[in-house]
């Protein structure tokens, strides 16, 4: 099956103990217990030696397991930046159908009401919601500036 020949070539990949590996959509038929067994052995085999650079639609798969992130836009980069880094300028947060929303830099509805990414005010990083953030910057591609604007102390990141 697709999901099995997609095993072996994880597994050699992993096996080689390369310093750099390249996965592009590594994770496209594979099964959900096999999706979590990928997330494992990578968190794994990772070091500060080692390189990891994953191609994917499929961010529920590899957030958990990404320190940086570089979107690209039309062949262009059109962001690059490290998590903690994002998660200290963006909050991604979920709230109630009728809450306030007039520090929202975007929203979209959910199951649970509105998920929503807002400038982030607190003393510590917030977990990114890559999903949300791509939806984000797919429709107002200005987001990352108008959030540093309404914090006058965090460095822009490089978003074109």
């Amino acid at each position: 099956s697709t999901g099995q020949l997609k095993k072996a070539y994880i597994s050699f990949a992993l096996a080689t103990c390369t310093r750099l590996l390249l996965m592009d959509e590594p994770t496209n038929g594979l099964d959900i217990p096999s999706k979590a067994q990928f997330r494992r052995a990578i968190a794994a085999s990772m070091n500060e030696e080692r390189t990891v650079i994953i191609s994917t639609h499929q961010v529920h798969d590899v957030e958990n397991l990404v320190d940086h992130i570089v979107m690209l836009k039309e062949r262009q980069v059109g962001l690059n930046i490290d998590l903690d880094e994002l998660g200290r300028l963006l909050r991604f947060e979920q709230r109630a159908y009728g809450e306030d929303l007039s520090d929202v830099l975007y929203a979209e509805n959910s199951l649970a009401g509105m998920a929503v990414i807002v400038p982030n005010r607190e003393e510590t990083a917030s977990q990114v919601n890559l999903e949300l953030l791509f939806n984000a910057l797919t429709q107002h591609p200005d987001l990352l500036e108008r959030a540093a604007q309404l914090q006058p102390s965090a460095a822009l990141p490089h978003h074109d």
